[in-house]
């Protein structure tokens, strides 16, 4: 397999529709964006896309959110075509994307956001599995925080894990954690700082977490 990762335009309607392919069946409808919203990132310069071609065909891709003014940066989305995955392609996305990204903005916090094995889920089996193809590449998990998405219309919180991948941060301290989350909401989601989520999630978080 002739693999190539490159940095993609998705203002371009035939490359757009092919990395919306993969990300339709890559994400339960609840965590996806409106189309609207992918788009904008197009033309917003905190975001690159990077997508990995099998010769001419679309095989996956990653999101990365990279804010010049925060302490950390977020992957948002990592998608590979069904027929392809258990391949390594993922992995390669993430190696390439994350390289390309600390040798051009500088090496912080690389967040991620995954569904939580702990909510009850016909799921969990893909979830465990996703949780470990992270750790498998060096990220650890923020304990004890229960991270709940910021997406907007939820009817109910939804229950995630919050990853960090850095070579040498061993601990976050609450200030630091509440900064990123705060940031993640309002940048990330539009949701408001004052959002009853942020302080859910805060009420009872000890000054220093772990990664573990």
């Amino acid at each position: 397999m002739a693999l190539s990762i490159i940095p993609i335009d998705l203002d371009k309607n035939a490359t757009f529709d092919e990395f919306y392919a993969i990300y339709n069946l890559s994400f339960p409808s609840s965590e996806q964006k409106p189309k609207e919203a992918l788009h904008a990132m197009c033309n917003n310069i905190n975001y690159t896309i990077f997508a990995a071609y099998d010769g001419e065909k679309m095989v996956g891709f990653t999101i990365l959110y990279h804010p010049l003014t925060e302490s950390f940066y977020l992957l948002e989305y990592i998608g590979v075509a069904p027929e392809k995955r258990g391949r390594g392609i993922g992995q390669h996305l993430f190696t390439v994307a994350l390289k390309h990204l600390f040798h051009t903005k500088g090496a912080k916090p690389l967040l991620i956001e995954i569904d939580s094995t702990k909510a009850p889920s016909n799921e969990n089996a893909l979830r465990v599995k996703r949780e470990m193809f992270y750790r498998h590449l060096g990220c650890r998990k923020i304990e004890p925080f229960t991270y709940l998405l910021g997406l907007k219309a939820t009817p109910t919180p939804i229950l995630m894990e919050l990853l960090v991948y850095h070579p040498s941060i061993e601990y976050v301290s609450k200030k630091l954690l509440k900064e990123w989350v705060e940031a993640l909401y309002t940048l990330v989601y539009g949701c408001e700082r004052t959002d009853s989520r942020i302080e859910q999630m805060f009420a009872q978080t000890p000054t220093t977490l772990h990664l573990i």
